[in-house]
């Protein structure tokens, strides 16, 4: 454990007493926080009560699922079970690996596979247009139903933000990857000759598109319906699969089965944390997934560049080269916040009540972007030699 680093760097003695409990925390990971993954992971586009379908537009939807032939062992929510936001609970006892939801291809909005659309990702584009353009249909739509029930706003992914509030992320490459992001949008609705009048209606369609499109094997995209709202958890935190075959896609429970009543959640994929900010609008409580770039030499020349990830530290020895270490305690002294700093203020913007629109996403800006931050240096000072505490009581329930 190297304390004479650190404290060379300006961390505080007492983030010792702070990171050890969450050295106890990650050896006994596979049992009582998985339980907790499941309500502080559970992150869909719904996360405010104006937000939310009413419970006659739910039992339209389920009667629709019901037309559809969707056969499934679950109902929608919205209550505390998907972390305030909406969410499938569990009708019945479901086996690990069995299936919970079975959707027709006919009831999805699907995409076939077909040449370029991975090109500059105009799949996402054409998808959103088809979204649109069933939405103008109003009661007309074969999926009137489906499309009443989603969120009326999109995800509040860092695209949305003004700068001041990108600028808390303390991360000049991922606001530029923001900002890339930004002009790919406005590209998309450019290509697919979206009048101004419905621009901003695309957009909203174009960013429930990006977080919540299935990809099959083969390349095809589909929006599914019901499956659609199933929540993140990691697999390791019981989140199930999904399998797009035989004319249908099927969720999976996953591997710790799941109760009447929990919550049946999805792994959305090993992806970092900047990939689920910015495409889903959350941030994971602890995300395993997640990677650095890290700088190891540098020349006049070039930049040798390593990808630094969980499974590169080892708990309190941290990672085993010792000037991958180095360069780790120096990316965490150039932070204008220290962890406990961050803890700290996630604790009082949990504890804030903001009572207009505008605070209170100038709130969950706020607390996306000290997540963000809190991850990233996390996974620092694991490899810099500590282990470090995920807090998880103070990230707010998304």
């Amino acid at each position: 454990m190297t304390r004479i680093r650190l404290a060379k760097l300006g961390v505080p003695n007492n983030l010792a007493v702070v990171l050890l409990l969450f050295s106890l925390s990650v050896e006994s990971f596979s049992t009582a926080q998985h339980k907790s993954l499941i309500t502080t992971q559970t992150t869909t586009t719904t996360d405010t009560k104006d937000n939310q379908p009413t419970h006659s537009a739910l039992d339209k939807l389920h009667q629709w699922a019901d037309d559809r032939g969707i056969e499934r062992k679950v109902q929608v929510t919205c209550d505390e079970m998907a972390g305030g936001g909406r969410g499938l609970i569990a009708t019945e006892d479901i086996p690990p690996n069995e299936v919970v939801v079975k959707v027709p291809l006919s009831a999805a909005i699907r995409l076939e596979p077909t040449a370029n659309l991975d090109e500059d990702d105009q799949w996402a584009g054409i998808l959103a247009r088809k979204l649109w353009e069933e939405g103008q249909k109003g009661t007309e739509s074969f999926w009137a139903d489906y499309i009443s029930n989603l969120p009326k706003e999109a995800p509040f992914t860092p695209c949305r933000w003004n700068s001041h509030q990108r600028s808390e992320l303390h991360d000049q490459k991922f606001e530029q990857q923001i900002l890339e992001n930004s002009s790919w949008r406005l590209r998309q609705a450019q290509g697919q000759g979206i009048p101004n009048t419905g621009r901003v209606d695309f957009l909203t369609c174009l960013d429930l598109v990006c977080s919540r499109t299935l990809k099959g094997r083969d390349g095809s995209r589909q929006l599914v319906p019901l499956m659609d709202i199933a929540n993140h958890a990691p697999a390791e935190a019981g989140g199930g699969h999904f399998v797009v075959d035989q004319g249908a896609v099927y969720l999976m429970a996953g591997n710790r089965g799941v109760s009447p009543g929990e919550a049946v959640t999805l792994d959305y994929g090993g992806r970092s944390v900047q990939d689920f900010l910015l495409h889903y609008g959350f941030v994971p409580d602890r995300c395993f997934s997640d990677t650095i770039s890290i700088v190891t030499a540098e020349s006049l020349a070039e930049q040798e560049v390593a990808s630094l990830s969980w499974n590169d530290c080892n708990g309190y020895r941290g990672h085993p080269d010792e000037h991958v270490r180095d360069v780790c305690s120096l990316a965490l002294s150039k932070y204008p916040t220290t962890l406990q700093d961050d803890v700290r203020l996630l604790e009082e913007l949990k504890a804030a009540c903001p009572d207009t629109q505008s605070a209170r996403r100038n709130h969950e800006a706020q607390s996306l972007a000290i997540s963000y931050r809190y991850a990233k240096k996390s996974l620092l000072t694991s490899a810099v030699g500590c282990a470090y505490t995920a807090a998880s009581s103070v990230f707010s329930a998304r």
